[in-house]
């Protein structure tokens, strides 16, 4: 190589070197904040919603001498939702009075929960002494 040539390839492999140099370091990503699921006075406004829906499912049915198996809050919702009608109005008047804006942010909160099996398996064993409840 000629001195002009690699005095050239010196400059650019210089000013690849300043480029690099100059690169601003990679920001590590922010801490993640909570989940809202975590939050326990959204986990107790889930469950009253959840069990007062559950009630207008199994509304009329003894939940200890029933063979048929009881429908679920979230199950429900899914035939309601697609039925519409009064069923549908007072499903939405419970949500409401809870705190949720719409069907499905408590469904979306609903599915986020299933996620923790062992929060959500309580909530099960729950379920039938709740329905013993309903007025």
């Amino acid at each position: 190589m000629s001195g002009r040539n690699l005095s050239g390839f010196f400059a650019v492999c210089l000013g690849l070197a300043a480029g690099c140099a100059s690169t601003p370091p990679q920001r590590a990503a922010p801490a993640p904040a909570p989940a809202p699921a975590e939050d326990p006075a959204l986990k107790q406004r889930f469950e009253r919603a959840y069990f007062a829906i559950g009630c207008l499912a199994n509304r009329g049915v003894d939940p200890r001498m029933t063979i048929a198996p009881l429908r679920k809050p979230l199950d429900y919702l899914d035939g309601v939702v697609q039925r519409g009608g009064p069923e549908l109005d007072a499903t939405r008047r419970i949500l409401d009075e809870n705190g949720f804006a719409s069907v499905d942010a408590f469904r979306t909160l609903g599915i986020h929960l299933r996620t923790d099996r062992s929060y959500w398996i309580g909530l099960d064993d729950r379920f039938v002494d709740e329905l013993l409840r309903c007025k």
